[in-house]
């Protein structure tokens, strides 16, 4: 039976892994049409309103979600990869999504995947995220 603190350190885990696999997969690869006019782009609109429009907010989140994936970077593969994949299944809302250097054996991945959310936890918990 698993007791209360475990299932919010794992629900806390989840929202986290979501998070910051959003903010990752937004980051873009530099194809197309610039987003804003090489002459504008040191223009820094005001922040007054910023507490009142979620701008904050955001920028929190930004920070957090960095954080995470800061942490995620320093475990060793196959357990970053498995994090990876358990962070695009989260927010896909169902596990679809494998990769091949997992093991193919669903109870081994399975627990590799285990081993990295108890990895990752162990470390969000050292810098005071989780």
């Amino acid at each position: 039976m698993i007791d209360e603190r475990t299932q919010t350190i794992e629900a806390s885990l989840d929202a986290l892994l979501i998070m910051w696999h959003t903010f990752a997969s937004q980051e873009g690869l530099g194809w197309g049409y610039p987003s804003r006019a090489p002459a504008s782009h040191q223009y820094r609109c005001s922040r007054q309103y910023d507490d009142q429009n979620g701008s904050l907010d955001g920028d929190v989140d930004k920070q957090i979600a960095m954080a995470v994936g800061h942490q995620v970077e320093k475990i060793a593969d196959p357990h970053r990869t498995a994090l990876h994949i358990n962070a695009r299944n989260l927010k896909s809302g169902i596990s679809v999504w494998s990769s091949p250097r997992l093991p193919s054996d669903q109870m081994e991945r399975a627990r590799v995947v285990s081993d990295a959310r108890d990895m990752l936890a162990r470390r969000l918990m050292a810098e005071g995220l989780l």
